[in-house]
């Protein structure tokens, strides 16, 4: 029982291929139209995005020199951050999508190199390892589209919220946008552009959110195919020595034997290439990321806490959300490489390295002691991407949360 040509991995791209399309990102190498196709599209939604995002930081500058109320210069502040790190992870991936290609290309290879000897059984077994990750993916795919597609129709309904509740008091008509942009051509509440400048901030947000979501997901997938690459290595180890070997096995047999070890050992290493270039693709981008999550979280919980608009309140309580499953997915998938590079090593001794000649017991050292130095996915190359930054990351956003609270007097 086959399996198709790289099936697995072709399903899981094409899930999350739409949310690249959609900003003119590629995945994998295309021919040139293609290409002057992608390019197109991401040069007009970087335009699109940075129209807004710009006016939205010379409005929050403007705030800062007039002495504008600090709780509504701390509800933009999030929303400028956002648009920073979705222009920052959009450019890093153009800039790294030869290497993103071969990474795709790698997993590929992995995929179609089955041992030429696998047995049916083998070939359930491993078929199993694909279903039970595959199934676990899609279900965290689904549930950060469906907390980000609330986070975009919290942002999107709020105005509408508050011009219903503010008519319902006063009587009269008063147009809410969704954030503050500065406009210096024209009035943007004037009801001549305020259709079209409503539909053109609810766009940017969707780019915006977009173009996080898109990396942050081909990330999770890659790091879910590193995970089934090493379940797999450690089915194998576990038993490509037969349990009637003995150490004056036959010739035939032994040649079987370190046939079978060396191609493990080559697909062990290919596992550990994919790793580091997965790290080298993300790093610099991670390292944002962490810079950012804790003004992010600390200023929406702060929001939440102090205003009294409803209105914010549900923007940035599904803004809160969204930030933190950013951050803890990060940390966990890359929590998850290290830890099932490591479990490696216990499948490797579980084998039967006892019943085979010396050299190969040897070798079989060899590769017990690399595989106790964990895969690692860093944010800046120094920085270790787990549970633990999770936790340090989380304590600091307290304290700054804590401290604003402290100094604030609503």
């Amino acid at each position: 029982m086959k399996r198709l040509k790289h099936k697995h991995i072709i399903t899981s791209i094409n899930s999350i291929r739409f949310l690249f399309e959609l900003n003119g990102l590629k995945l994998e190498d295309t021919n040139s139209s293609d290409n002057l196709k992608y390019r197109i599209i991401y040069a007009f939604n970087f335009t699109w995005l940075n129209f807004d995002g710009i006016g939205e930081l010379i409005w929050f500058c403007d705030g800062i020199w007039s002495s504008e109320h600090f709780v509504k210069l701390a509800a933009m502040f999030p929303c400028v951050i956002m648009c920073f790190l979705s222009n920052i992870k959009m450019i890093l991936h153009n800039l790294n999508e030869k290497k993103v290609a071969d990474l795709i290309n790698s997993f590929k290879e992995l995929e179609d190199d089955e041992f030429i000897n696998d047995t049916d059984a083998d070939d359930r077994s491993k078929e199993k390892i694909y279903e039970e990750e595959m199934k676990y993916l899609e279900k965290i795919v689904k549930i950060v589209k469906v907390l980000n597609v609330v986070t975009v129709i919290a942002f999107g309904i709020a105005p509408f919220l508050l011009m219903g509740a503010h008519y319902l008091e006063t009587k009269e008509f008063m147009p809410v946008l969704p954030f503050y942009v500065k406009y210096y051509l024209f009035d943007p509440y004037n009801m001549k552009y305020y259709g079209l400048l409503y539909l053109h901030q609810f766009w940017s947000m969707c780019i915006c959110l977009i173009g996080i979501l898109g990396v942050d997901m081909l990330f999770c997938t890659m790091c879910v195919f590193i995970k089934i690459h090493f379940k797999l290595l450690e089915y194998d180890f576990e038993r490509f020595i037969p349990i009637h070997t003995t150490p004056h096995g036959c010739l035939r047999e032994n040649e079987t034997i370190t046939r079978r070890f060396k191609w493990l050992v080559k697909k062990h290493q290919k596992v550990i290439s994919c790793s580091n270039l997965l790290n080298r693709i993300h790093s610099n981008e991670f390292m944002m990321n962490f810079f950012t999550s804790s003004f992010l979280i600390c200023l929406s919980a702060f929001i939440i806490t102090v205003v009294e608009e409803m209105r914010f309140r549900i923007s940035f309580l599904s803004f809160l959300v969204t930030s933190l499953q950013q951050l803890f997915l990060l940390c966990f998938f890359g929590d998850m490489v290290m830890t099932c590079s490591i479990n490696l090593s216990g499948s490797i001794y579980s084998s039967l390295w006892h019943s085979v000649k010396c050299n190969i017991g040897k070798q079989l050292s060899y590769a017990l002691q690399r595989s106790q130095k964990p895969c690692k996915i860093t944010a800046g190359g120094f920085i270790d991407v787990n549970l633990i930054v999770f936790t340090q990351i989380i304590g600091k956003t307290w304290t700054l949360f804590a401290l604003l609270r402290t100094i604030f007097n609503p």
